[in-house]
């Protein structure tokens, strides 16, 4: 069966033997698979196995994991992480194969958290979701953030007006990370359950993206200083790679989706139908004038990489690999390529 992000905490079955979280939203995917592991807890399933199924994994390992008994606990999770939803040919007849031959006492949990909108159902996805759940995490569009904004204050036990949550919405333009920051803080400060917008305006930063968030930004207008002593401050500040990251990848995806259809509508009405908030479409606007389809092509791939580099590779590197995207995303001449 298939669920929706919005579906999970009323519909997700109390016993499944094969889930996936797959979608291009991060905060919801990672909160989709936090639900499905505590369900498989509760069964008895309390001995997690992580398996990250990267270039040159071996499928056979994760066949291996099928057939191998845990000397710690009867009972076993086995969570596999699969970048963009990419398993190939192999990978694909070997998660059959998992589901096929699955034994009782094993969970298998697959997580694809994708740049691009979520790839349409293909074999290993049908035998998972039917052995089981899968549940897709769409990215929100700007006319879903306030009903979205409305269920996580109330699950916090707040109330907003429907102007305040208007107004959160412009704050943090799609970025559900900092929408749950701000949210998860206001209980906090004690002022009380009702929010109006005087009140949320007076204890929300007028920069509710921080720094990381206000970065793309900065290189999308083509100013590349600014973008590299932001990239220097946040490195010195210790901010994590996977958050800064978080909103380049939301972001050059719109971009590339803006230049695919740039030349036949224009550039305005293509980062509309891309989904960019009209607030931030004149950055957008710049960065498609500078740059042809084939550079934006290439930053997407570049994203993609460094998406891989900031959970598995030395921290050093993610900032090196960051200043290179910064450099071409700011590139003030770039060859116009198909």
């Amino acid at each position: 069966m298939w669920l929706s992000a919005d579906d999970v905490p009323r519909r997700l079955p109390a016993q499944w033997s094969a889930a996936l979280a797959i979608g291009d939203e991060p905060l919801l995917v990672e909160e989709s698979a936090d639900a499905l592991r505590r369900a498989a807890r509760e069964q008895g399933f309390d001995e997690r196995k992580v398996l990250e199924a990267g270039t040159g994994f071996n499928w056979d390992e994760l066949l291996a994991e099928g057939s191998a008994l845990s000397l710690f606990s009867q009972k076993q999770l086995i969570e596999l992480r699969v970048p963009e939803a990419k398993t190939g040919n192999e990978g694909s007849k070997a998660l059959q194969a998992f589901v096929a031959n699955q034994s009782p006492d094993m969970r298998l949990l697959v997580i694809a958290t994708t740049t691009a909108a979520p790839p349409k159902d293909n074999a290993w996805m049908v035998r998972v979701s039917e052995a089981g759940v899968g549940v897709r995490c769409r990215r929100l569009r700007p006319d879903q953030m306030p009903k979205w904004l409305h269920k996580r204050a109330r699950s916090l036990g707040l109330t907003l007006t429907d102007e305040a949550l208007s107004w959160l919405a412009e704050q943090v333009e799609g970025n559900l990370l900092a929408a749950r920051q701000e949210l998860e803080k206001l209980p906090l400060l004690g002022v009380g359950k009702t929010w109006d917008l005087p009140a949320l305006q007076a204890v929300v930063s007028d920069h509710a993206r921080y720094a990381s968030f206000d970065l793309p930004d900065t290189l999308l207008k083509g100013d590349l200083a600014t973008g590299l002593r932001m990239i220097k401050r946040l490195r010195e500040e210790g901010a994590a790679p996977v958050l800064v990251l978080s909103s380049f990848v939301r972001d050059i995806r719109s971009l590339h989706l803006a230049a695919q259809k740039a030349a036949q509508i224009g550039p305005d009405r293509a980062c509309a139908a891309a989904g960019v908030w009209r607030n931030r479409q004149p950055q957008f606007v710049a960065a498609l004038n500078r740059l042809g389809p084939g550079a934006v092509r290439r930053l997407h791939l570049l994203v993609v990489g460094l998406d891989k580099t900031a959970k598995s590779a030395p921290e050093a590197r993610f900032w090196e690999d960051l200043v290179n995207l910064a450099v071409r995303l700011a590139a003030s001449r770039v060859r116009r390529a198909a």
